[in-house]
């Protein structure tokens, strides 16, 4: 390993020590005339940035490209890249293996009454880390429970990601508002607000008048779930882990 690789994998630690996620995208293999020779490394990170190159051109912006649409995801890759793909390596081949770094998707159920806890369930079903939070004792009990203050600031000791999914359903409307606000302040990379769209229309009326712009309003789901006519807690955590999936899959 050479000092730029050394300097390469410090940087890797602190990125994810910090919270960060990413895609390590490593030449495995080359054939023909490539611009990079195996074990070339290049970090391509949430935000967008680069570390580290596997030699520039066409190949490398595809690689960033493939890179950015794996990190919602955690499955690594192998593809090889080359003129038939539309990424001209100097004329030759490059085989790639992308390596998702970094937390995972993980849920962030808040409150914990019928459709929180089904929610909960269902995620843990398929394979979703889930934390739930809620501010009644009675309501968390378990390791995966924070027991909250009050819904101000309910992220305050949950690490939030952009790999992060918050669903809110509280047990009151003011408590989902002040949640809602608390959410759009971090990185989560999915926000969904159990209700109607009536619901929907009076909190974006006042969160508006608030000062929040389109922009930021347009990171609400809600209401949260595909509308596949659920009625009871467990058909809604089902239409919502749907949702999440999808999206988790890019569909």
């Amino acid at each position: 390993m050479n000092g730029s690789d050394h300097a390469l994998f410090a940087e890797i630690a602190d990125f994810l020590g910090n919270g960060g996620r990413g895609v390590l995208v490593t030449v495995v293999a080359t054939e023909g005339s490539t611009p990079r020779k195996p074990g070339s490394r290049m970090l391509v990170r949430h935000d967008g940035s680069v570390r580290g190159s596997i030699g520039g051109g066409r190949v490398e912006q595809e690689a960033i490209s493939l890179a950015a649409d794996m990190l919602a995801g955690d499955r690594p890759r192998l593809l090889t890249l080359g003129p038939e793909e539309g990424a001209h390596a100097c004329g030759g081949r490059m085989t790639l293996f992308f390596e998702p770094l970094g937390r995972g998707a993980e849920l962030l159920v808040v409150g914990n009454g019928h459709v929180g806890s089904a929610l909960a369930r269902q995620a843990r079903l398929t394979g979703w880390p889930v934390r739930i939070l809620d501010d009644r004792p009675e309501r968390v009990d378990g390791p995966d429970c924070i027991l909250l203050a009050d819904y101000v600031e309910p992220f305050a000791t949950a690490r939030v990601t952009p790999a992060t999914a918050i669903v809110i359903c509280t047990r009151s409307h003011d408590c989902d508002l002040q949640a809602l606000r608390a959410a759009l302040a971090t990185d989560a990379g999915f926000i969904g607000l159990l209700g109607s769209s009536r619901k929907r229309d009076a909190f974006f009326a006042t969160l508006g008048k608030e000062g929040v712009d389109e922009s930021t309003l347009s990171r609400i789901h809600v209401p949260v779930g595909l509308d596949i006519g659920a009625e009871t807690p467990a058909e809604i955590a089902v239409s919502i882990m749907a949702q999440l999936i999808a999206g988790q899959r890019k569909r």
